[in-house]
């Protein structure tokens, strides 16, 4: 693969090629959400524009991608977050929000980790006082899991936070018609995420 640059010809910033998106070929979302991350006028040349890539090649793209948006995301958050989230705590955290009371099983099984890696967050999270359990009445064994007011708190203000400066980047970088391609894409990946495959 080739990574090419350009700008608008308006000079007033990237230039996003909407014919990535027309193919339907998914890994040029990714190329668009690297584009995001780094603010950089990219496009990609060769097999990805030639030909029909492997899906371990999009996936290698969609990864590369992911990755640096992620990134990116947690720079753009508050100046005063301390400690530093991760993104797997915030998401975790809005999950059992959204669902409360919860176990950790529950919340393994959705965010599709093993319970280990999810026990090992929800303690992070009981830790710094986000989070709060009871005995659930039903089966001692497991306990009910609930957000306190400063866990709901920081959901309400590091991704805000975050989603501005993505939604501020999205309408610079992208056109109207590469907005919606990419409200598509996102469904897509939220698919992918959760596939039982």
């Amino acid at each position: 693969m080739v990574a090419s640059s350009a700008t608008s010809s308006t000079g007033s910033g990237p230039l996003v090629r909407a014919e990535w998106f027309a193919s339907g070929q998914p890994e040029r979302w990714a190329g668009c959400l690297t584009n995001i991350a780094g603010s950089l006028p990219i496009f990609y040349t060769g097999r990805m524009a030639t030909g029909r890539p492997h899906a371990d090649e999009t996936a290698a793209e969609l990864m590369k991608a992911t990755a640096r948006l992620r990134a990116r995301l947690r720079a753009e958050s508050l100046p005063d977050e301390t400690p530093s989230w991760t993104w797997s705590q915030l998401t975790t955290l809005g999950r059992i929000i959204d669902e409360q009371p919860t176990t950790v099983s529950a919340l393994a099984a959705a965010e599709h980790v093993r319970r280990q890696s999810m026990a090992e967050t929800v303690a992070s999270l009981r830790v710094q006082g986000l989070i709060t359990s009871v005995p659930d009445p039903d089966d001692g064994r497991k306990a009910l899991i609930s957000a306190t007011e400063e866990g709901r708190s920081l959901i309400r203000t590091i991704p805000a936070a975050r989603e501005q400066w993505l939604s501020r980047t999205i309408t610079k970088v992208l056109g109207p018609d590469e907005q919606q391609t990419l409200l598509k894409a996102a469904a897509i990946m939220n698919q992918i995420a959760d596939s039982e495959i």
